[in-house]
């Protein structure tokens, strides 16, 4: 099944629809507080990376709240949800360490460009399935916001020098576990 026949059969369902909602909120949390522990564990205090920290926020409670529309219930979520940025987290920490010593904001910006890359691959294809629909839910704001993430960290991962292989590999360990996520739909 293809990433948007999934899309279709998950947003003609209402429970599964809302379901998908909270597990995208809860990743959108996850995100959130991964860029709090990296904000005090290396005192990131830039402009852009608060402004990245309150657009985490924000989404997770959008998507909740859109969440809440669909279905009044709480799912369970899985442990790979709980765990998706963790996992990539650590792949990408030890792939930096294999390469010398770790850059404070190094693993941030692998972190959020991967993670970002995968949000404009994901979201527009989920907001065209919804347009499709009429559906009265929308993630445009979370489309633009995470667009400007990601040109954000294009410039800070050139300025890093980073081997484009540790990009890479992230990438495809990040689609492996997207793979695992999405099938849970």
């Amino acid at each position: 099944m293809t990433f948007e026949q999934r899309l279709d059969r998950i947003t003609s369902d209402r429970q599964l629809h809302g379901r998908f909602l909270q597990h995208l909120s809860a990743l959108e949390k996850s995100g959130h507080q991964k860029l709090l522990r990296l904000k005090h564990r290396w005192d990131l205090t830039d402009e852009d990376f608060l402004g990245h920290l309150v657009d985490e926020a924000r989404h997770s409670a959008h998507l909740k709240k859109m969440a809440h529309s669909l279905v009044e219930d709480r799912d369970n979520l899985g442990p790979l949800t709980k765990n998706y940025l963790t996992k990539l987290e650590v792949f990408i920490l030890r792939a930096l360490r294999l390469n010398g010593p770790v850059h404070s904001e190094a693993c941030y910006v692998l972190l959020t460009h991967v993670i970002e890359t995968r949000a404009q691959k994901l979201y527009p294809l989920y907001e065209a399935n919804l347009a499709q629909k009429h559906s009265n839910v929308s993630v445009q704001n979370i489309i633009d916001d995470e667009g400007e993430h990601l040109a954000l960290m294009r410039v800070k991962l050139t300025s890093l020098g980073l081997s484009p292989s540790i990009l890479a590999d992230a990438e495809v360990f990040e689609e492996e576990l997207f793979q695992i996520f999405i099938a849970q739909f």
